[in-house]
């Protein structure tokens, strides 16, 4: 159980990053409203990343919520295959929420 659960915090971690990367890419290409909604996107994982690194998981709960809102808004702007990018963050978020991060 306990290599499992590396390797789905491994893969969880590098889709989140993956994602991450694309709306930075975004926010420095766009130039219309998701550019400041990836923006949005990019410094809330920033802060709930900042927080799980500093074992506050209390703090980055709270703080995943506003990042579940703004990735579903970064998912319905978004177009095509695309939207799996905000999705991912959505998915880290709600994981985040639903208190499954253990140290």
């Amino acid at each position: 159980m306990g290599l499992l659960l590396l390797v789905v915090g491994i893969f969880s971690g590098l889709f989140v990053f993956i994602a991450t990367m694309y709306s930075v890419a975004q926010a420095m290409l766009n130039e219309d409203k998701i550019r400041w909604v990836h923006l949005a996107l990019i410094l809330a994982t920033c802060t709930v990343m900042a927080f799980l690194y500093e074992r506050m998981v209390p703090p980055a709960r709270i703080s995943a919520v506003p990042m579940f809102a703004v990735a579903f808004v970064a998912m319905w702007m978004e177009e095509r295959w695309f939207k799996v990018f905000p999705i991912m963050q959505q998915l880290f978020a709600a994981i985040v929420i639903a208190g499954l991060v253990n140290f």
